[in-house]
């Protein structure tokens, strides 16, 4: 194999951060896995049907893998010959001078590493916990599930408002629920997926809007169980943009990562114009930050083809150097919501991001990461004081004070109907809600194309 392809392709790729870090220059030994099935953890099992230009490609798998995910250093793999009999696939692997570590380095590497949590901020996120609701069937009927496609190069109470009610509906138990709510006469919503990992408590859906312009992606948020120990799961992990992520949010996409890629790949070639609407709450909003910065620097998705992310109180999910490549790629898309003093907007705290970086630094070696950030700067482009009232336009001291002015209300705050209650009063005084709820198009049997009544001329 050429080293000089190899090495071009490894500097080219984001996904191939592990063999960069490490400094693999060329590896050898693949070619014989042409033609024979590969097993490869967390995976499957596929036949390779040839290699070329540092890639692996796979019958039965749109999208080639690199083979620097394959480069364990002299790693052996499991492959099954034509007949059915298996055979050692030896994968030797040269690394460079520098960057390259040792079998006992990685093994440590992968250890899970101890949460970091005060006594009080845990008790904070239990309360607003306890407070965060799990969706009816019937909640849906008082929503509006209207959106601008217009509007997505700019803030727009409409599509905050749409994005509020996406993140509310991955709340759904069975999340199965939300097929048959989404696409039945009335609604039109199209390709509708759900996905759940039971193990990892992981629980989010994919859905095209009627006017096919847009393909919804949205993560639930915290709940009780599991995901309070993901909340507070605060070491930091390399990010595959650069930098570092949230290891407890990374874990959580990576969950339904997998099966999540192969619909959105089908999905945007069937709507090839289609924008992806990115939701969350809570969790799920760090989650679909995470998604989203992951899916651009593994190629799934492109800048272009992202329309805008909605973040309804968002815990800080990554170091300034991933922040910063996000915000750089899609400028402008985000918008991080807070209501008034929400506690998890706040969280990692500052003591717990500070310690995290301090481990970091002592497992890895490498420079110091920094703390915790917010993907949108210091300041959210979306605020609501206590009142009810939005003043993102107001000063970020304006909003400073009024976010610790109604400290009282930090776990109530958090509460996703709030968060709705909220910008409906918002659309409401920008006149941008449409003229139906979801009750009142289902009674008609129509759809949100033949019917976006919409008030006001979509200007902020």
């Amino acid at each position: 194999m050429n080293s000089d392809a190899t090495r071009s392709h490894i500097d080219k790729e984001p996904i191939n951060h592990w063999a960069r870090k490490r400094g693999v220059t060329e590896t050898t030994g693949h070619d014989q896995l042409v033609g024979q099935t590969l097993r490869i953890h967390g995976k499957g099992a596929f036949e390779v049907g040839r290699i070329a230009d540092g890639q692996i490609h796979l019958i039965g798998k749109h999208r080639p893998i690199p083979i620097s995910v394959l480069s364990d250093e002299n790693a052996v793999y499991i492959a099954r010959r034509a007949g059915g009999t298996e055979f050692e696939a030896k994968v030797t692997v040269v690394t460079g001078d520098t960057g390259a570590c040792s079998q006992a380095e990685l093994h440590r590497e992968r250890q899970p590493r101890r949460s970091i949590a005060s006594s009080h901020r845990m008790q904070q996120l239990a309360e607003a916990n306890a407070l965060l609701c799990e969706t009816d069937v019937e909640d849906m009927h008082d929503m509006f599930l209207t959106w601008n496609p217009d509007g997505l190069g700019r803030i727009d109470p409409l599509n905050i408002v749409f994005g509020f009610e996406m993140a509310k509906l991955a709340y759904i138990e069975p999340i199965g629920k939300v097929q048959k709510m989404l696409e039945q006469p009335g609604l039109g919503f199209k390709e509708v997926r759900a996905f759940n990992n039971p193990k990892a408590d992981t629980q989010a859906f994919l859905a095209v809007t009627p006017d096919e312009k847009g393909i919804v992606i949205a993560f639930r948020g915290t709940t009780p169980g599991k995901d309070i120990v993901t909340d507070l799961s605060v070491s930091f992990t390399d990010f595959v943009l650069g930098g570092l992520a949230h290891e407890g949010f990374q874990n959580y996409v990576r969950a339904v990562k997998a099966l999540l890629y192969e619909h959105l790949d089908k999905v945007m070639k069937l709507y090839p114009e289609a924008k992806v609407f990115g939701a969350g709450h809570s969790l799920g909003a760090a989650a679909i930050n995470n998604f989203i910065g992951t899916a651009l620097g593994e190629g799934v998705i492109q800048p272009a083809q992202v329309g805008r992310v909605v973040l309804a109180g968002c815990p800080r999910g990554f170091n300034w150097k991933a922040s910063r490549l996000i915000r750089e790629l899609i400028p402008g898309k985000v918008d991080r919501c807070v209501n008034a003093a929400d506690v998890v907007a706040k969280v990692p705290a500052l003591l717990s991001s500070a310690l995290a970086s301090v481990l970091h630094l002592f497992h890895s070696g490498h420079l110091h990461p920094g703390l915790y950030k917010h993907v949108v700067t210091f300041s959210s482009n979306v605020f609501f004081d206590k009142a009810g009232r939005e003043t993102a336009s107001r000063s970020w001291v304006y909003r400073l004070w009024a976010s610790v002015n109604s400290i009282k209300g930090q776990a109530t705050d958090h509460f996703i109907n709030n968060y709705l209650q909220r910008g409906y009063d918002w659309a409401r005084e920008q006149g941008r809600l449409p003229a139906q709820t979801v009750s009142q198009r289902l009674a008609t049997g129509r759809t949100s194309i033949e019917q976006r009544a919409i008030v006001g001329d979509g200007t902020r």
